[in-house]
């Protein structure tokens, strides 16, 4: 039915015959009350997928975009992301990974139910159309004898609809109506989120469950991998509370409400043991990576063009340039900070848990259950809500495990048969997130006589994440329960399908020496399967001889993950920042260098055009986006009172150039005043969307360039709120223009591309203006 919406009830069919639906594929179920579904397997956390995706069903079936009613998708191996195989949203994949097989399910169904009507109908399924019949259903249409057929009418008849492989081909570009127009398509949840219809994990409540919920509060370590020692007072009755569970790293507060669960909590003094992660301080870590840096190498130390030249060799050649860098990059911790601060609502009673909670990877939380409760997979349950932002923290199980092992241990303990809900202050949220991990680079670069670069010497310091994830995804808060040593490889399988991952473990991959998410944006982008193939070429385009690069990794306590555009949030930071430097060195305009050294690289035989796949036509993309960018800022000619900054960079298959105007109000004050973008994701489904996209990343990024840091002393995060790690407020926002380059390429990534150019750009607008070149995130005049 036209102007149909958002359902988030499960995916099967009903039991009524008249709302029974029928299974085309597993995407695309149709009733017989001719509703169209949806099953999307995507989680829909901001970045607007709900539409994108729907979009190309629509597209494919020719059916209006509203007329679709949209299921979240159950666990189910049909569902695993092609990116990951596994059931997961991230890396910037959903639509790029959905593109061909969505298509494809669309373009099928609309043939299987025309063929099913035109065949009941004996009429010519070529002269047939897929029409609006009544003016609200949608069904099949005879051009020549005006016959039609509702598509509840075939749709068990085209389910029964052999189709000859290859006889179906979805649309070309040609003949979309609704694709790639750039015009604006309401958002299919715009409407329910702006009057307060859409629920959130945070949102459940006994209309979800069946039964009235309870609140759970917990009391964590304030030291990762700490351990609950003792608590006072020990008797719920005490605290006006239901009941108080222990747990191997913290304590649950269970009342009826959450405020009632909060206050008991601030009345329990808990006793700790922190163990060895109270000896983390990261002031130490930094002074420590800083001489790593300048008196050791590499633990990874990648061969690059061995046949060509040593690291002797190399450095001998950067010596010899007419004008180098020399310098050291830092960059925090950083946490996710989303709007809907973690939680979760699980249900276990005899022989099933239910589970209702925002996450990015359902199958992973789905076997965390089944590792706590000992269930079988079928008969666990999960839920999936819309996410009040994601940005890689909702892929992480932390949360969920909480969930799942208060309420089995209340059903053990007390004999409990209730749903409870764990939510995360926002102190919870910032205090035991999975940050950005915490890196320094030491990079050295000159320029030779020609103009072009002679060497380009990179080694970097850090906290790997895969080496995080192969010591367990699941915080130690659950681990007593789990069945067996070998729990976390299971769960890895889950999240990743990657046994190699914790088959590793102890190997240079789980000891995270080969974590290709330290250093993207440097080397090629490694595949997972094939990661111990070495040596990786350079990925760097300006480079076309005497590349090297060194990885040294350091293990800590302190829980790091997946964050919005992972390593390259930080090597796009040193990359492009080193370039300004040596540009202003050598006395040539920041943009004119780029320019001049992408227009070398293609005319090079450098090991970026031999190794990377497409290389000439990356390059090609890369000085399209950055052309555009010039010409939208206006590069040369700011405004008056600013001062510009560009920086270009690759990731997820998606080209950004971007450039920033800042002021100065004050000598020790930042001001940013427009910041301008350019983007090539290939073909571009809904333009606005893609606007939207990279306007959230262009915030996010300001916000960690200028406010965001995690600090540890003694092992306890310091900051509490937005108040001391705030986020860019809306008076700050600057003015923000994005320009979309026309690509024939295939779509690829938009949530994420938008973030790493913002901080050099940023930087390097506040070495225009300035002078003062700046080494660490967050930006500082103060530091210098």
């Amino acid at each position: 039915m036209v102007g149909a919406r958002l359902s988030l009830a499960s995916s099967r069919s009903s039991g009524s015959s008249a709302g029974a639906t029928t299974e085309l594929n597993a995407w695309i179920h149709v009733g017989h009350d001719n509703q169209i579904e949806f099953i999307l397997d995507k989680a829909e956390m901001g970045q607007g997928v709900i539409t994108g995706l729907t979009a190309i069903v629509a597209e494919e079936m020719d059916v209006g975009l509203y007329s679709i009613r949209v299921k979240f998708a159950p666990v189910g191996d049909q569902y695993k992301n092609p990116a990951f195989l596994a059931q997961m949203t991230g890396g910037s994949t959903s639509v790029a990974a959905s593109w061909d097989p969505l298509r494809q399910a669309a373009a099928e169904v609309k043939a299987r139910l025309v063929g099913a009507a035109a065949s009941s109908m004996g009429v010519d399924p070529n002269q047939c159309v897929i029409a609006l019949m009544d003016g609200t259903n949608y069904g099949v249409v005879d051009k020549k004898s005006g016959k039609q057929m509702s598509f509840g009418q075939v749709t068990s008849a085209a389910a029964g609809l052999n189709l000859k492989k290859g006889s179906v081909q979805p649309k070309t570009r040609s003949q979309y109506r609704l694709l790639g127009k750039d015009k604006p398509i309401t958002r299919y949840d715009a409407w329910d989120k702006v009057t307060g219809r859409t629920k959130y994990g945070i949102d459940t409540s006994v209309s979800e469950t069946g039964s009235a919920v309870l609140n759970c509060v917990i009391l964590r370590c304030p030291v990762s991998g700490g351990k609950l020692v003792d608590y006072q007072p020990r008797l719920a009755q005490d605290l006006g509370v239901s009941y108080l569970v222990k747990l191997k790293g913290g304590l649950a507060v269970v009342a009826p409400t959450f405020w009632q669960a909060l206050q008991a909590s601030r009345k329990i003094k808990c006793q700790w043991d922190f163990g060895p992660g109270a000896s983390v301080n990261t002031a130490d870590m930094q002074k420590s990576f800083r001489e790593t840096l300048k008196t050791k190498r590499g633990d990874l130390v990648s061969i690059y063009d061995a046949a060509l030249s040593s690291y002797e060799t190399k450095l001998q050649a950067f010596k010899q340039c007419k004008t180098t860098a020399d310098v050291i990059f830092e960059v925090p911790y950083v946490p996710h900070a989303t709007m809907e601060p973690m939680n979760c609502t699980a249900f276990y009673q005899a022989g099933r848990c239910d589970i209702w909670v925002g996450s990015q990877a359902p199958a992973a939380a789905r076997e965390v259950a089944r590792l706590i409760t000992g269930l079988k997979q079928e008969n666990i349950e999960v839920h999936t809500s819309f996410l009040g932002g994601g940005f890689g923290r909702r892929g992480y199980q932390d949360f969920v495990a909480e969930a799942v092992q208060v309420s089995f241990d209340l059903f053990q303990q007390f004999k409990v048969v209730s749903p409870v809900k764990v939510t995360w202050t926002r102190e919870d949220d910032f205090k035991h997130d999975y940050y950005r991990p915490i890196f320094s680079h030491r990079v050295q670069v000159g320029v030779k006589d020609d103009g072009t670069l002679g060497a380009w010497l990179h080694h970097l310091v850090g906290q790997s994440i895969f080496s995080y994830v192969a010591d367990g995804l699941v915080d130690s808060i659950a681990k007593d329960s789990w069945p067996d040593a070998g729990a976390t490889g299971r769960l890895l399988d889950a999240s990743f399908n990657l046994p190699s991952i914790h088959a590793l473990h102890g190997s240079q991959l789980g000891a995270g020496i080969l974590d290709p998410n330290s250093f993207e944006g440097l080397v090629t982008d490694a595949s997972l399967p094939n990661i111990t193939h070495l040596p990786f070429a350079c990925r760097i385009p300006y480079v076309t001889e005497n590349f090297h690069l060194e990885y040294t990794h350091v293990k800590s306590n302190t829980p790091v993950g997946f964050w919005r555009s992972v390593g390259h949030s930080h090597t796009a930071f040193a990359k492009e920042s080193v370039l300004d430097d040596l540009a202003h060195d050598s006395h040539r305009d920041p943009m004119e260098f780029r320019e001049s050294l992408l227009k070398n690289a293609l005319k090079s035989s450098s090991s970026y055009l031999k190794t990377v796949e497409g290389a000439a036509e990356r390059i090609k993309r890369l000085q399209k986006v950055l052309d555009s960018v010039k010409k939208h800022s206006q590069w040369g000619s700011a405004p008056s009172g600013c001062s510009q900054g560009v920086a270009l960079h690759e990731s997820f298959d998606t080209f950004v150039a971007m450039v920033i105007n800042v002021s100065l109000p004050t000598p020790q004050t930042i001001k940013v005043e427009h910041v301008f973008a350019a983007i090539d994701c290939g073909f571009v489904l809904t333009p606005d969307i893609v606007r939207a996209q990279v306007q959230g990343s262009i915030v996010f990024g300001l916000s960690a360039a200028l406010k965001q840091e995690i600090t540890l002393v003694n092992g306890q995060v310091q900051q509490n709120n937005f108040y001391d790690c705030d986020i860019l407020r809306m008076h700050e926002c600057p003015e923000i223009h994005v320009a979309i380059v026309d690509s024939d390429a295939k779509p690829s990534g938009v949530g994420e591309p938008g973030v790493p150019p913002v901080a050099p750009a940023l930087r390097n607008a506040i070495l225009a203006a300035t002078k003062k070149r700046l080494y660490k995130l967050p930006l500082n005049l103060n530091e210098v």
